[in-house]
Parts: C-alpha cells; structure tokens; sequence
C-alpha cells in the first residue's frame, strides 16, 4: 500500500518536474544552477565547496596490497614450474615404459 502511494508521488513529482523544464528558461540561468536552485536551495553548491572530505586509505602504502602484488608476481613463474614438473614426471613415465617394453623383447629373444 505505501509503495503505491510512493510511486504515486513520485509519478506526479516527474510529471511537474517535467512541466518545469519544459518551459522556457530565463538567459544566463544554466541548468546546474537551475537545478540547485529546485532542488536544494542553492546551498548544495556551497556546502560541498566548504565540507572536507574524510581522507582515503592509500593503497600503495599499506602491507596487504604489497602481500596480493607479490603473490600475483609469483603466479607466473609458479605455473611454468609447475608444467615443467609435469613434463619431467610425464618423461620419467614414457621412459620407464619403453625400459619395460626392451627388457620383454630381449627376455623373449633370449627364451627362444
């Protein structure tokens, strides 16, 4: 029930903003000037030219950043070590099958 009667007055709050923006503005009067005016008096403009805002955390001086820099430097070189052990283990497997496969020929060749 409230958000009907919300988006009611909402509706009709477009609908006159609509209307007043339609109609022809006076010279000089800019569009950020006419909307301060409307929508806050014109004050909003100069409290945000006299507010500081609260400062912001550097990134780049605290530890955790340089902890994911780090770890996404050692990413890299971590996966081609990890294909080049693949690679040797994989070989190590290619060369002991081939050893088992010499030592049945001969085995057969000196049985018969």
């Amino acid at each position: 029930m409230r958000s009907a009667a919300r988006r009611a007055a909402r509706t009709a709050l477009s609908a006159q903003r609509r209307a007043e923006h339609s109609s022809a503005r006076p010279p000089g009067a800019s569009s950020v000037q006419k909307y301060d005016e409307e929508r806050f008096g014109g004050w909003k403009s100069a409290e945000m030219l006299f507010v500081e805002e609260p400062a912001r955390k550097s990134l780049v001086g605290r530890w955790d950043w340089h902890v994911v820099q780090f770890l996404l430097a050692l990413v890299p070189p971590g996966a081609a070590l990890l294909l080049v052990h693949w690679a040797r283990h994989d070989m190590s497997k290619l060369e002991a099958r081939k050893q088992a496969e010499n030592l049945a020929r001969e085995s057969s060749k000196l049985e018969a």
